[in-house]
């Protein structure tokens, strides 16, 4: 089972820099395919829902509330385009 707590840290890589999410591997299959992009209300909102997740093998993480970095992938909400992914939750 994928430890919860590399797929916060590898968040936390991504979410501090956009651009690393095709240089981290995914906790859960290696892959160098992580997305985290940011629902808004609307394009200039400071807060939106953040999706993180892999390309490759699609599981991830919940998608929870945060604030928008500023180097993050912003879509207004129902321009999104979020996978069906499978949710690591830690049991």
């Amino acid at each position: 089972m994928t430890d919860l707590d590399d797929w916060y840290r590898a968040y936390r890589t991504v979410y501090e820099d956009a651009s690393r999410g095709r240089t981290v591997a995914c906790p859960h299959c290696g892959a160098r395919s992580l997305r985290l992009l940011f629902v808004v209300r609307n394009q200039d909102d400071e807060d939106g829902t953040a999706a993180f997740w892999c390309d490759a093998c699609l599981h991830g993480l919940m998608p929870t509330r945060a604030p928008v970095p500023p180097t993050g992938e912003r879509y207004v909400k129902g321009t999104e385009s979020v996978p069906d992914y499978s949710l690591i939750t830690g049991d």
